[in-house]
């Protein structure tokens, strides 16, 4: 159950990004998203943590954190007379307000999308994408402890 907790958690970090990311194209950051999400990957690492309803916790912070980040994209775009994109997937996702169960759930069904995604695409691309994965869980380790 932690594991699916723990893929959905990555999941909300990929909507969370992909908002950070575009801001800080445009030169502008928010201090607390960028602290969050280390953290978020950090506890994602295994042997870190087993405590499920830490991820609870961790994914309903992350609602908060995805409407910040959405919020400081907004206004960046703004600043910068913008048309703001529409993004899909992970950006449009609700990690808050479920019940832990339903929190599992959503979690095995994200696992089960990126296994499906696996089989249909190029696997040396997934592959390539779960190692960059398995990378930045390491630099969450070394931004938690540093």
């Amino acid at each position: 159950d932690v594991a699916a907790l723990q893929d959905l958690l990555i999941h909300a970090v990929k909507g969370i990004s992909t908002y950070s990311h575009h801001s800080r194209q445009m030169g502008k950051t928010n201090v607390d998203v960028d602290q969050f999400l280390p953290e978020a990957v950090f506890t994602t690492l295994t042997n870190v943590n087993f405590d499920g309803d830490r991820f609870v916790k961790l994914l309903d912070t992350s609602q908060s954190m995805l409407d910040l980040a959405r919020d400081t994209y907004a206004e960046a775009c703004k600043e910068k007379s913008v048309e703001p994109q529409k993004f899909s997937g992970p950006a449009t996702w609700k990690f808050s307000g479920f019940s832990k169960n339903e929190l599992i759930d959503a979690g095995f069904a994200v696992n089960h999308m990126e296994q499906h995604l696996k089989d249909q695409g190029d696997k040396d691309v997934f592959a390539l994408k779960q190692l960059v994965l398995f990378g930045l869980k390491g630099l969450g380790a070394y931004a938690e402890h540093a």
